[in-house]
């Protein structure tokens, strides 16, 4: 705050003195923007360090991504693809899958990073940056394979030039009075974001988004200043009318100094005698739009790193068209600024690290980072169940979900609706409910309603017992529709999946036969659960899905909806997938530990692994070389029969409890016939919906649920 003191002598002639106006502090206290980082790139980078931690959103962004990063599991193989882990045959394959396990572990200087660790700070680097380096440490000295790796920040690096420009090596840590230490091409990895237009270091994204970055800085310093300051902003002081006297002068401009020189100084109030003017020489937050541009920057700088706010935490406005906008962000991170970085990463160390084996082995082993597979299907079903309303041919509704037609035209031709509309009365002119529901049946006779109370007895409503019984009609027709066209296919894609698992577990119990005898209850040396989940995963999602689809629609369209859920609540289609990804998990959990069965029985009684793989390949029977057969790895046909009627069963059961629940019904009733004695026990009962959720039917069951309307 400034002080007015009335002129006691003639004003000096005008005169220019510097920038005034809104920003005009900016202007005389900060570095000019098109120097502030410099042009020495070391001095880029290290300014873009420091803009990464000072600023929030950048902060944020790159932890985001790094924490993506760094956690990306990878796998290594072989020219024949099988996988290279600690258990491969060749030791020299091993020692790759070891450095790229633990890329520190043997480093002979300093204190080693994890793997993440190490992932992380790669990773912030090359996006502040644009640039990041390793240093292969300790090379082996006939292929130059490395021990270690090292890692470098980018800043310290300088490059070597031939007379043309062409790079030849680097010195790390040159500085004008010290040369550093030379380190060759070949001893050094150098990641890049982007090529660079010119020189030898890629241009990092704060480079890019330096603008954004610094208004950022200075709304916050700006918005911490006047807070700090209680508030406060600056201007000048001056009485209303008239001068002051110098003596009542001086006095108030050291009252207020002392007010303003003191940490409480928002908490003091000084009292004049005299009508005083203020005037702001600087804007307020609120003239500033200081929160709007505040956001801006924040939403500016996102965009800059390729970031879904939704992932960060902040919520935008959106219409009532784009509920199903935030399922995709994740996608979008990954498939965005992940990716491209994880390219980056694999292309370095596949051709200047793991490319280096192929001396010591004849071949190079082939680095596969697992980044995660997002369906793309479920918006084509969502379209599927959104047109079950719609006069459409089979073959049309197929094409919706990139399935091709039956080959049947009787059945292909077919335009099929739902069948949920009959007649319940007719109704009366003017006439009560009473007597419209009062109307002669079919023999004549006036047929009665049930009271309220004998409806609510039979655990129904008189709303809608011939709404209840055409959506079960259209519901069983829709389980019998897919289990007559999809359980062949889905049976066929699964036996294919048990095929190739059998095989593959024979294949790995020959090659790792002795670590085996040695535990035969280790199945990491012939079991890859990962792959084996996504592969039966694949076989069933797209019947599971189209269950799940039209059962959830056909409920949906026959009973009342309850009042919206939670916002973001999983569909009935999320929850049929998600409970059928536990379930592939149990099925291949159940070949696993049958199989370590099998093979702790073998090294028991003494018989050969590679006998004992020939017989699990073949599906032959193990009793002869174990006592007893071979279980659920003996007849893949018939097993895969069994898991694609009894999932498809288990669908529809889901999909149907899931969507009862969403429109607000409680309770359910058991439909099971009595062909054996736990259906005939459970036939009829009536259970809540939870708990109906929970009684799993047996393998080829023909268990069903009907809503119970009076559980509303």
């Amino acid at each position: 705050m400034s002080i007015y003191v009335a002129p006691r002598q003639s004003a000096p002639a005008p005169m220019k003195a510097g920038p005034i106006g809104s920003g005009a502090g900016v202007l005389l206290t900060e570095y000019p923007l098109q120097s502030f980082l410099g042009k020495d790139p070391a001095q880029k980078m290290r300014t873009a360090y420091a803009m990464g931690m000072s600023v929030p959103w950048i902060r944020t962004a790159e932890r985001l991504i790094g924490s993506k990063v760094s956690t990306i599991p990878f796998i290594l193989t072989d020219p024949e693809g099988e996988t290279i882990d600690a258990v491969y045959a060749s030791p020299d394959a091993v020692a790759a899958w070891a450095l790229m396990d633990r890329p520190q572990a043997l480093l002979g200087v300093g204190q080693p990073m994890s793997r993440s660790s190490l992932l992380r700070l790669w990773c912030r680097h090359l996006g502040l940056a644009g640039n990041a380096f390793l240093l292969l440490d300790q090379p082996e000295a006939f292929s130059g394979t490395p021990r270690a790796l090292a890692y470098i920040r980018p800043d310290r690096m300088s490059p070597d030039e031939d007379a043309s420009g062409n790079l030849t090596g680097w010195h790390i840590d040159r500085t004008s009075g010290r040369p550093g230490v030379a380190v060759s091409l070949e001893q050094v990895v150098q990641f890049m974001l982007e090529p660079p237009d010119s020189g030898h270091f890629g241009p990092g994204l704060v480079e890019s988004a330096l603008l954004m970055a610094q208004l950022s800085q200075s709304l916050d310093r700006h918005l911490a200043s006047v807070l700090s300051a209680g508030g406060r902003l600056s201007g000048f002081l001056s009485p209303k009318t008239g001068a002051m006297q110098p003596e009542t002068m001086a006095q108030l401009e050291r009252d207020w100094r002392t007010i303003t020189e003191q940490p409480d100084a928002a908490k003091r109030l000084q009292l004049i005698a005299a009508p005083i003017e203020f005037t702001h020489t600087t804007m307020t937050p609120e003239q500033i739009a200081i929160v709007d541009l505040m956001t801006l920057m924040r939403d500016d700088l996102f965009v800059a790193w390729n970031i879904p706010g939704s992932l960060v935490g902040i919520s935008h406005s959106t219409g009532m068209n784009s509920g199903d906008s935030r399922k995709y962000d994740e996608a979008a991170l990954w498939q965005g600024p992940v990716h491209d970085r994880l390219v980056t990463l694999q292309e370095g160390l596949q051709d200047s690290v793991l490319s280096r084996w192929q001396k010591r082995l004849g071949w190079a082993p082939e680095l596969e980072l697992e980044e995660p597979e997002f369906d793309d299907d479920s918006p084509r079903y969502d379209l599927l169940g959104k047109s079950i309303n719609i006069a459409m041919r089979n073959r049309e509704r197929r094409e919706l979900i990139g399935l091709d037609p039956f080959g049947d035209p009787a059945i292909d031709e077919q335009v099929w609706l739902p069948a949920t509309m009959v007649a319940a009365f007719t109704a009366v002119e003017g006439g009560t409910p009473a007597q419209q529901a009062a109307q002669p049946g079919p023999t004549g006779a006036v047929q009665q309603a049930p009271s309220d109370a004998a409806v609510s007895a039979a655990g129904e409503t008189s709303l809608g017992k011939a709404s209840l019984d055409g959506m079960r009609r259209t519901l069983v027709a829709i389980r019998d529709n897919m289990a007559r066209h999809h359980t062949p296919r889905v049976r066929e894609a699964v036996a294919s999946v048990l095929d190739a698992q059998r095989t593959d577990i024979a294949r790995r119990i020959r090659e790792h036969a002795d670590a085996i005898a040695r535990k035969p209850r280790d199945t990491s040396a012939w079991f890859d659960a990962a792959r084996w989940d996504r592969e039966l995963s694949g076989a069933l999602t797209g019947a599971l899905s189209g269950m799940a689809v039209a059962v959830s629609g056909q409920v949906a369209a026959s009973l009342p909806q309850a009042a919206p859920g939670k916002a973001g609540a999983a569909t009935p289609l999320e929850r049929v997938l998600s409970r059928g990804a536990a379930r592939v998990t149990r099925i291949n959990r159940a070949t696993r530990d049958e199989v370590a069965a099998i093979l702790a029985d073998a090294v028991e009684a003494g018989a050969l692994l590679a006998d004992v793989a020939d017989a699990i390949e073949s599906g032959s029977d193990l009793t002869p070389l174990i006592g007893r057969s071979g279980g659920v790895v003996a007849d893949t046909a018939y097993r895969a029969e069994m898991i694609a009627r009894t999932e498809l069963m288990d669908a529809y059961n889901a999909s149907a409890l899931y969507s009862y629940a969403d429109a607000g019904i409680g309770m359910v009733q058991a439909i099971d016939g009595d062909g054996d004695e736990e259906c005939a026990a459970r036939n009829g009962r009536v259970f809540s919906v939870d708990e109906a959720d929970s009684i799993e039917d047996h393998p080829n069951g023909t268990l069903d649920w009907v809503p119970v309307l009076g559980g509303m």
